[in-house]
């Protein structure tokens, strides 16, 4: 009895050595053929185009939040939706840190904190992170260098919200409402504005404290 071959040649189907429309000739691999598609590939490809562009769809993204958003023409994270809540979270500790309380050179110190509350999803669109001397004192000058703050969400910073040397935004008003943009929160984020002092505080106000606050909007996400 003669053996079995222990690999046998590759048999190359018919059609696939025509090289007509549809098929790919066998020195060329299937995947890259320059051919036209064959019709089953074509279903494939507009099926494919069709679910990418109802995934696309505002409305189709809708079904991922309550009923009550589904009517909407913006995402919730995009526009304040009608029962949104506003998002304000000043200071804590209680109204500002002191100053002196940044003992260490070059370690972070948490000047607000502000936990997301459970059942709220929501985006943060207005921060503010200012030096106040007390007064008749000194304040600080931006980009010095004497301060740097950044952004903290659940104890990592938040992309592009990390080394800012200057003052921004505002405590004295509540900022706009903007659509998109922003960071998005989920439910129980515990967000912070932290502050260093690179090469200690030397030179500003003893007096002086730190402020920093978050705005935006909250959302049901049930």
């Amino acid at each position: 009895m003669a053996a079995f071959p222990r690999h046998l040649p590759p048999t190359v189907p018919t059609q696939f050595t025509q090289g007509t429309q549809g098929f790919c000739p066998p020195s060329v691999n299937l995947t890259n053929c320059n051919q036209p598609d064959n019709p089953y590939t074509q279903c494939l490809k507009a099926e494919t185009n069709l679910f990418q562009r109802i995934a696309q769809d505002p409305m189709f993204q809708m079904r991922k939040f309550p009923s009550r958003y589904w009517q909407l023409k913006n995402l919730p994270f995009d526009e304040m939706p009608p029962d949104a809540l506003r998002l304000n979270a000043p200071t804590s500790a209680p109204y500002g840190l002191p100053i002196a309380s940044v003992a260490v050179a070059g370690e972070y110190y948490t000047v607000m904190q502000y936990l997301v509350p459970a059942g709220y999803d929501g985006v943060i669109n207005v921060t503010y992170n200012r030096f106040v001397p007390s007064a008749g004192g000194s304040g600080w000058q931006d980009g010095s260098g004497q301060l740097v703050w950044a952004l903290g969400i659940n104890n990592a910073l938040a992309v592009n919200y990390t080394n800012i040397g200057i003052s921004m935004g505002s405590a004295a008003v509540l900022g706009p409402v903007t659509k998109g943009g922003g960071i998005r929160v989920k439910a129980n984020d515990l967000i912070q504005w932290l502050v260093s002092a690179p090469t200690g505080t030397g030179g500003l106000d003893a007096g002086g404290i730190l402020v920093a606050g978050i705005q935006g909007w909250l959302y049901p996400n049930r």
